[in-house]
């Protein structure tokens, strides 16, 4: 729209690169809902983990997490409460994992599935690791995104030197 307005093609594609480079450059939302759902995933790990070394089972672990889970799955975790009383347990874990959607849940999900079909043991240690693990993520990001904010910085500086020369 700017070569139509201007004439010029270094205004097209000034706003070419501008209408492509905004939103990755402000837009933080989507690595914060990452972060913090990472950060749940870990959270109601550890409460599944509490809940087993009290409860009966997974089952039992599940639906006493049902109103303690974090927000950011707390509806994942509701669904999936619900639909292990109408559905084979690993039929309803197997759908939690898909709606979450992603791999920290993947690895509780198999634990539980695991868990379930009595295959193991000492399940309340492997869900302590992995909730370390999950939250070692949490961490790591936290990390990477510390040092890209240096970045994301200095593309805004350069984009609004870009703007104002080609205004």
């Amino acid at each position: 729209s700017g070569w139509l307005v201007t004439g010029w093609l270094a205004a097209g594609v000034a706003l070419g690169v501008v209408a492509v480079s905004v939103p990755r450059l402000f837009g933080t939302g989507e690595r914060k809902s990452l972060i913090a759902k990472t950060e749940a995933i870990a959270a109601w790990t550890e409460m599944l983990r509490d809940a087993m070394a009290a409860a009966d089972g997974v089952e039992q672990a599940i639906e006493a997490t049902v109103p303690i889970a974090p927000a950011p799955i707390r509806g994942e975790v509701a669904l999936l409460d619900a639909a292990r009383r109408s559905q084979p347990l690993t039929d309803a874990l197997a759908e939690f994992g898909r709606r979450v959607d992603h791999p920290s849940a993947d690895l509780v999900v198999q634990a539980l599935v695991i868990a379930a079909e009595g295959e193991g043991t000492d399940f309340v240690t492997v869900l302590g690791r992995l909730a370390v693990i999950t939250r070692g993520e949490v961490r790591m990001r936290l990390r990477v995104e510390a040092s890209r904010a240096r970045l994301r910085t200095s593309a805004r500086l350069i984009l609004g030197v870009l703007v104002s020369a080609v205004a």
